[in-house]
C-alpha cells in the first residue's frame, strides 16, 4: 500500500530539501572563508622564512618571489656569528 500525502507533507518535504541544500552551501562558504583567513595569516611567515633564504640580490629585487632560486642557510649561521650582518 502507498501512502497518500497531503500537499502539505509534500511542501514541507520541499522546504526540508531545500533548508539541506541551504544549510550544505553555507558550510562550504564558512569553510572557505576560513581557509582564506588561514592562508591571509599564514603568509607572512612563510614570506618571513622565505626572505631569510634569499641571498642579498634576491631580496633587493623590484618584483620579489615566492620562492628563494638558492636556498641560502647559511644565513642563519651568518646572523649569530657576526650580529652586524643583518644591519649591512
Amino acid at each position: 500500500m502507498s501512502e497518500i500525502r497531503t500537499l502539505e507533507e509534500q511542501d514541507m518535504q520541499k522546504v526540508s530539501s531545500r533548508q539541506k541544500v541551504i544549510r550544505v552551501l553555507v558550510q562550504v562558504g564558512l569553510y572557505t572563508f576560513l581557509a582564506i583567513m588561514a592562508l591571509i595569516v599564514v603568509f607572512p611567515f612563510y614570506w618571513m622564512i622565505m626572505s631569510s633564504l634569499k641571498g642579498t640580490a634576491e631580496y633587493n629585487l623590484a618584483t620579489p618571489t615566492l620562492f628563494p632560486e638558492h636556498l641560502y642557510w647559511s644565513n642563519y649561521k651568518e646572523i649569530f656569528v657576526n650580529p652586524e650582518f643583518a644591519f649591512g
